[in-house]
């Protein structure tokens, strides 16, 4: 079963995203703009705004403080839809 919600205009201006699990492997696992995510219930969600190494600049929402973090702390990438109802992710094994 997949995980939903809806992320609150404040957060991000986008209406669903489908949650990928990132790849780790890639050459660049995630670009700037990306949304990502640490959590199984895909909370809290980050922008990355900056890339260095191994490690990303991300915020929460629009205007909020930037903080590094690791990539390797990060489980899933958020792939934006401008339209649809919901936010979906694989389910996690158990």
């Amino acid at each position: 079963m997949a995980s939903s919600r809806q992320l609150r205009p404040d957060n991000f201006a986008v209406l669903a995203i489908d949650w990928v699990p990132l790849d780790h492997a890639a050459r660049e696992p995630v670009m700037i703009g990306d949304l990502v995510s640490a959590g199984i219930d895909d909370l809290p969600v980050y922008r990355v705004m900056a890339l260095d190494e191994d490690r990303a600049w991300v915020i929460t929402h629009p205007g909020a403080p930037q903080r590094m973090m690791s990539l390797t702390a990060m489980r899933w990438r958020g792939v934006e839809r401008l339209s649809g109802a919901s936010n979906s992710r694989p389910a996690s094994p158990s």
